[in-house]
């Protein structure tokens, strides 16, 4: 009976202890995976710049940044380096900034395959004036990342 008692007691010890260690190297994982994410996160938003270049009028097409792309944000959003407890501000702030990114690159992709036709300076200079409002939305969700990013110490 005694044995048996120590072999309940030793497999439960066992037990206990494989799971704090999987849920150690977990936690290093998850660790592990912010501190990289959210690197590159701010490399891509430094590579987006400053602005829009200036309307050209006499280059008889739009003249904008080209479609922007930040890798990082899927990464970030697919549940294993942010939690909803914990970062629901920098989840909704990556939100954000994917969907104005997302509405940039579709004007310019629409903008882009509309251009080879002759069109007036009037509406050439209506189209880089959105897609510089968009541009400006990217600019204000990406501030928010980057505050959402400092208050969790990145």
């Amino acid at each position: 009976m005694n044995e048996l008692i120590i072999a309940i007691l030793s497999a439960l010890i066992g037990a206990i202890a494989g799971y704090g260690f999987s849920s150690l190297q977990s936690k290093k994982e998850a660790i592990a995976r912010r501190k990289v994410l959210f690197g590159q996160l701010k490399l891509e938003l430094n590579n987006i710049g400053a602005n829009v270049p200036d309307f050209a009028p006499d280059s008889g097409w739009v003249s904008y940044k080209s479609p922007i792309y930040i890798a990082s944000i899927d990464q970030l959003l697919d549940g294993h380096a942010l939690t909803y407890v914990f970062d629901s501000d920098l989840i909704k702030a990556l939100l954000d900034l994917k969907n104005s990114v997302q509405a940039y690159n579709d004007y310019v992709q629409l903008t882009t395959l509309l251009s080879p036709s002759p069109r007036s300076v009037a509406i050439l200079k209506g189209w880089h004036d959105k897609a510089t409002d968009m541009f400006q939305a990217i600019k204000v969700a990406e501030s928010n990342v980057i505050k959402n990013l400092d208050k969790l110490g990145n």
